[in-house]
């Protein structure tokens, strides 16, 4: 006489409650992951648009209204990228009211030891729908 093994199957609803505690958990880690932006305030977008800029971040056309990356492709395809070793940490910010419009200067060293100072003028940051910031246009950068 020949004995089966039975393999033991997962009930239906015990399958359907993990999928269900799945589903749940890959929907926080994405909230997660997402939620970077939402969590910025105004300064932050100028601040973390300068740094993409500087730095051909890719990251830049998270924080910037589509509207605007043509005038970031064409600035990234004519401006050499520096490499920079440390920041520097005197940082200057000015914010121009009567316009609603943001001045930043950040710096940092490079490789051979000098200061690289980047300066953007009149950073437009608006509110979009998820409570976020995103930059909707600048008027120059000032290396």
């Amino acid at each position: 006489m020949v004995k089966r093994i039975m393999k033991h199957k997962l009930p239906a609803i015990g399958f359907l409650v993990l999928l269900a505690l799945l589903l749940i958990i890959l929907l926080f880690i994405y909230l997660g992951l997402t939620s970077k932006q939402k969590n910025l305030t105004a300064i932050d977008t100028a601040y973390e648009f300068a740094y993409a800029l500087r730095d051909h971040d890719q990251s830049i056309y998270e924080i910037a209204d589509p509207s605007t990356w043509a005038q970031i492709d064409l600035w990234m395809n004519t401006h050499k990228y520096r490499r920079c070793v440390q920041e520097v940490d005197e940082v200057n910010v000015g914010v121009t009211i009567n316009n609603e419009k943001t001045d930043l200067v950040i710096s940092c060293y490079l490789e051979n030891g000098s200061i690289y100072f980047f300066k953007i003028e009149g950073i437009v940051i608006e509110k979009n729908r998820d409570s976020g910031f995103y930059v909707t246009d600048w008027e120059e950068v000032i290396e």
